[in-house]
């Protein structure tokens, strides 16, 4: 909420201006600004709003790193329902552990208000990126893999995340100018085996990105995440949502009507990425792709199609080869005689067949020399290809085992951070113990200087019988000495405040010192992960466009070593079965 300076008017966050005097509207100061909360989150500045409360950035007074402290609204707090969910959220993300997720720390409480400790992020969300127009068709599949492997991870634990959409899409640029993407917001995910906290019926999402059967008042499951994840697809690669209207008529366009083709409004759109959006955007889940792998194998042979599109001229287009460990080769650029998809052992025998073919059709070694170098390049580019596959297996292998070590070790870094923020706990809970018994301490000294002055003044000689006079000096002396030894006392409490305090400022840098280790072996790891990404995914986009040519040039080949033996009866009948196998390809 703002307000004008002049007249007091208020007016929502978006405005700038007042309508009655002109002025520069204000935003009130933040008053959650400059507090410490839970005695180590000391709030810096805030950085977001929402329905659900205020998002700060903090600063952790002991370890000395900035934090987000995501705050459940005063008025949802009182809540049991919202408060909950709230808390889910903290679980859920927990229990998913993901480079793609975004990390939470802790889960604490001050005064009546809840907050989530998260990882501060540098950057911009996907809503805020798309402000500024469409994205290419490349960089809108670059954000949607590492989305797909988010939501890869939490439906393979049992998680639905129910409200993906471009405002919980996160961008982050790592120093090297990678792009790291973070899904947020896990505030109303759906948990296998956990009891509902919504009503039947009762819709829950944002209805822009709203699934058929969410829209329908139907149960969700991980199909509804894909079918936001297709609607996110369209507007990022459009600049505009597949359907537009109240509430009430987004719910209703998503439950009921067909979405209309990206291609519709962007021609130059790859047909594939078309075909994958309307899959994903299917009225029935039954009708969708059946898991977030199958996406993201649809969206990595999309990327490759692109970087080879944008590739030097000449290049042939490549698609994404299968994963599965099978020899077979799917890829464009062949001819007749060597069908789109072949095996390595079926491309070995159709040499096989070539060399009997051309060996009956020149039985006494007068085999032209033009046919003999055909037939060797034919062998040598499917020994060629044969190469290629195995390398291309390696790599798919190499990057899985490496991906299983990068998560291994990242849980193992994640882990000893939480434990230095336990052992925190146990560090600030010292020192708010220490900084109690100094306070108690200091006014107990206080008191008993006072009660010394006191009683020195009150020990002087009054006039009187002489022997009275040394018995109540007497008196008033070992109450001196009784005064004394509290004054002692409370100056041994407070020696060992200091000592306890030392103590403790010596323990708070050997674990920031720790924390700092360990985050740099974390982003080192982060980096490590990203170059090698990046390394096989150009190593394989070079390996498949040569697989293209040497299928293309298999092709060719075969189509000339066919016309040379069409002339020869005596090979028409091997022959004849390399057209049949051609024809059915």
């Amino acid at each position: 909420m703002k307000h004008c300076p002049r007249c007091q008017a208020r007016y929502d966050d978006a405005s700038t201006h007042c309508s009655l005097d002109g002025a520069s509207l204000e935003a009130p100061p933040d008053p959650m600004v400059g507090r410490t909360l839970a005695s180590r989150y000391k709030i810096l500045r805030r950085v977001g709003a929402g329905g659900m409360g205020q998002v700060y950035r903090a600063r952790h007074v002991i370890l000395r790193h900035d934090v987000a402290l995501k705050l459940l609204s005063s008025e949802l707090t009182r809540d049991p329902v919202m408060r909950e969910r709230f808390v889910r959220e903290a679980q859920a993300t927990n229990l998913l552990k993901h480079p793609n997720i975004v990390d939470i720390w802790d889960v604490a409480e001050e005064g009546n208000r809840v907050f989530l400790v998260m990882e501060f992020l540098e950057g911009e969300s996907l809503a805020q990126r798309m402000q500024s127009g469409p994205l290419g068709v490349r960089e809108a599949v670059e954000v949607a893999i590492p989305v797909c492997h988010a939501l890869g991870r939490a439906h393979s634990l049992g998680v639905v995340h129910r409200d993906v959409k471009p405002e919980n899409v996160f961008l982050v640029r790592d120093p090297s100018g990678a792009l790291r993407v973070k899904v947020l917001d896990f505030g109303i995910v759906h948990m296998r085996g956990e009891v509902r906290l919504t009503m039947p019926g009762e819709v829950f999402g944002t209805p822009e990105y709203l699934a058929s059967e969410l829209a329908r008042g139907e149960p969700c499951g991980p199909a509804s995440d894909l079918y936001a994840l297709g609607v996110m697809l369209y507007e990022m690669v459009t600049g505009a949502l597949p359907f537009n209207g109240t509430v009430q008529q987004l719910i209703d366009h998503h439950a009921r009507t067909a979405p209309p083709a990206i291609r519709a409004r962007m021609p130059s759109a790859p047909e594939a990425l078309d075909a994958l959006v309307l899959s994903l955007m299917q009225k029935r889940p039954a009708e969708r792709p059946r898991s977030a792998a199958e996406v993201l194998d649809a969206l990595a042979s999309i990327l490759e199609q692109e970087t080879t599109a944008m590739a030097p001229a000449g290049r042939p287009s490549v698609s994404t080869p299968e994963r599965d460990g099978a020899e077979e080769t799917t890829l464009p650029g062949l001819r007749k005689s060597v069908p789109s998809s072949v095996s390595i052992p079926t491309l070995r025998q159709r040499v096989a067949t070539f060399q009997a073919a051309a060996e009956a059709a020149f039985p006494r070694g007068e085999m032209p020399e033009a046919m003999r170098e055909q037939l060797r390049r034919f062998h040598a580019n499917v020994e060629r290809l044969r190469v290629l596959e195995e390398d291309r297996r390696g790599m798919m292998i190499e990057l899985t085992e490496r991906e299983r070590r990068h998560q291994r070790e990242r849980d193992e870094l994640l882990g000893e951070l939480r434990q230095i923020l336990v052992e925190h706990e146990g560090v600030a809970s010292r020192a708010q113990a220490l900084e109690t018994r100094e306070r108690e301490a200091k006014r107990d000294e206080a008191e008993v200087l006072r009660s010394l002055a006191l009683a020195w003044d009150s020990a002087g000689a009054p006039p009187g019988d002489p022997r009275e006079i040394t018995v109540e000096r007497a008196v008033k002396l070992e109450e001196l000495g009784a005064l004394a030894s509290r004054w002692r006392a409370v100056r041994s409490v407070l020696d060992g405040v200091g000592s306890g305090r030392t103590a403790q400022q010596r323990s708070a840098s050997a674990l920031e010192e720790r924390r700092d280790a360990v985050q740099a072996t974390l982003d080192a790891l982060e980096g490590e992960s990203q170059a090698t990404s990046q390394r096989l995914q150009l190593r394989a986009v070079s390996v498949g466009a040569e697989i293209a040519t040497i299928l293309a040039a298999l092709g060719d080949e075969g189509d000339a070593v066919r016309a040379m033996l069409r002339a020869h009866p005596v090979a028409s009948g091997l022959l004849r079965g390399l057209e049949q196998y051609g024809n059915e390809a």
